[in-house]
């Protein structure tokens, strides 16, 4: 390897923060500190990106794409973001921004005035920047107009001699469940390109393809909806004379989106449901480790369905409210609800549009 000015130091790879976006909600939190904590989401997932990077004394911030969303039309939104990559200086850490599908869908991204230890990469086509001091290549290319068919990872620029080589890359890789085609390329190509580390985005499920050499997509930064449920963030990288030593997934979205499966085949009476209900609400607010929840509650059995059935359909929405308030009001959500009954029985949703 070159030398560099440093022998070790931290990264992190973050990806989809799809900041100014919109969360998928089917009715606003009632405790207003929630729905306020919903509606900036985005926002305090980015924070608390920035401040990730500054508690691990990281030397280089890399994000993989989307970074504003489509759908972002209030240019505040840019100028947030740029004021969270201004606290990044004091710290002496860099930015390299890739640009993703959603980001050249925004008017917003182009005329950004970044810093100047923030950058965009690969603006025009494949580019490869050099961080001399970290001893690091950065190779990405930004939103690239490509036919389906084409390998997009073969067109990156060569690894470059004695560096770490770090390729930074918003792709569906060779494809993914729920997530449109975009920049495909196989693993093999990842795998033998030469490189050290992939930053990949896109995709918003943490996903590690490799290890050797290191292929991750960290998911995004926090969940838009009840099909993007689970622990949501970014991920740290540690480097030591020139070579990946790990890469750990911490947890940073404000709120998280989760859907829970009650057993309640036993039930007999409707409080029967609603106890189920309690008990694994209260599990999850427990597994969220004080963050807020948005949650699907899924009451599974088929004496579930009968034991709902039985009861008016206004009375089961405001029951499963009332259970929600009574086991964390400030800090749960019940979104959605269904009762699964079975083959037999079938599955409904419970109407929580008109509880109280």
């Amino acid at each position: 390897m070159r030398a560099s000015a440093v022998s070790g130091f931290t990264l992190v790879h973050a990806a989809d923060l799809h900041l100014g976006g919109r969360r998928w909600l089917r009715s606003e939190p009632e405790d207003g500190e929630f729905a306020e904590a919903v509606r900036r989401a985005d926002r305090l997932a980015l924070r608390a990106l920035v401040d990730l990077c500054l508690s691990e004394n990281a030397r280089l911030l890399l994000l993989s794409g989307d970074i504003l969303d489509g759908w972002c039309r209030d240019h505040r939104i840019a100028l947030e973001l740029v004021k969270e990559l201004f606290r990044l200086r004091d710290a002496g850490c860099e930015a390299a921004l890739l640009l993703g599908n959603h980001d050249v869908r925004t008017r917003f991204a182009r005329p950004l005035l970044l810093p100047e230890w923030a950058f965009v990469i690969g603006t025009r086509g494949p580019e490869t920047r050099v961080l001399d001091e970290l001893g690091v290549a950065l190779h990405g290319w930004s939103a690239p107009e490509v036919k389906g068919d084409v390998d997009v990872a073969a067109l990156y620029p060569p690894p470059v001699t004695d560096l770490l080589n770090i390729g930074l890359l918003h792709t569906s890789a060779e494809g993914r469940r729920g997530h449109a085609d975009y920049a495909p390329c196989s693993r093999r190509t990842l795998r033998t390109h030469g490189y050290d580390y992939w930053a990949l985005g896109h995709v918003h499920t943490r996903e590690v393809i490799s290890t050797d050499p290191w292929i991750v997509f960290p998911g995004n930064l926090q969940g838009r909806g009840s099909r993007e449920t689970g622990s949501k963030g970014a991920t740290v990288v540690r480097v030591q004379d020139g070579r990946i030593l790990g890469a750990e997934h911490r947890d940073l979205a404000p709120v998280r989106f989760e859907t829970i499966v009650a057993n309640a085949e036993d039930a007999e009476r409707f409080d029967d449901l609603l106890r189920a209900a309690s008990e694994a609400l209260a599990r999850l607010t427990d597994d969220a480790r004080a963050r807020r929840v948005i949650a699907r509650v899924v009451l599974s059995g088929e004496n579930a369905a009968a034991a709902a059935l039985r009861v008016p359909s206004r009375r089961r929405g405001a029951g499963l409210r009332a259970v929600a308030r009574d086991v964390a009001p400030d800090r749960i959500w019940v979104d959605e609800a269904w009762v699964d009954g079975g083959p037999v029985a079938g599955a409904f949703g419970i109407d929580l549009a008109s509880a109280p």
